[in-house]
């Protein structure tokens, strides 16, 4: 009957180690969930963005752009790629004033806070940044392309004019994404070139 004993012994001795594993199981299980879970103190009120706030914009555009506050303030950018500090209380107005010109990515804030508080999560989940535009070659061509076709028309047309000013300048490059490119976007970037 010693057999029969061993047997009983370690499979209550197996039965417990089973236990004591699913609980420590269970337990950590609850400390992965509640490190994950938000923490409200440490939320964002985005209600709080103050309204002197410098917020990075950037011209996507390539040409200048112009941008005007109701109470007549001028933000002007005179080239693609130049950034501006916009206080927030502007900003706000830009926004409201020229709301497709955020939508569309031809301006560019650089702050998720504003942009989740101006509800452009959306739009901006589409638009490409201006490091995406300036290593667009740098990419995997499924995902270039990808990137290039799912952003707005006018960042489209701006990546278009970008590459053909950077040939006709003889800047370096990759033709053969710039005519991947041209497929995607239905002309050939290369007639786009000042001549």
């Amino acid at each position: 009957m010693k057999n029969g004993d061993d047997f009983v012994a370690t499979n209550k001795q197996l039965a417990d180690e089973n236990k004591v594993l699913k609980d420590r199981l269970e337990k950590m299980e609850q400390m992965l969930s509640e490190k994950n879970a938000p923490d409200e103190s440490q939320s964002v009120n985005y209600t709080d963005i103050r309204p002197d706030k410098h917020i990075v914009v950037y011209n996507l555009e390539n040409h200048p752009l112009f941008l005007r506050t109701s109470n007549g303030r001028n933000y002007e950018f005179n080239k693609y790629g130049q950034f501006k500090r916009i206080i927030y209380s502007d900003l706000r107005e830009l926004i409201e004033n020229s709301r497709s010109f955020a939508e569309s990515g031809r301006f560019y804030i650089a702050d998720k806070d504003v942009v989740k508080m101006e509800g452009l999560e959306d739009a901006y989940s589409h638009l490409m940044s201006k490091d995406d535009i300036d290593n667009i070659f740098k990419f995997t061509d499924e995902k270039m392309i990808d990137k290039f076709t799912n952003t707005s028309q006018p960042q489209r047309d701006s990546i278009a004019s970008i590459l053909a000013n950077k040939i006709y300048n003889g800047e370096k490059v990759d033709l053969n994404k710039v005519d991947l490119l041209s497929k995607a976007y239905g002309k050939d970037i290369k007639s786009l070139i000042k001549r």
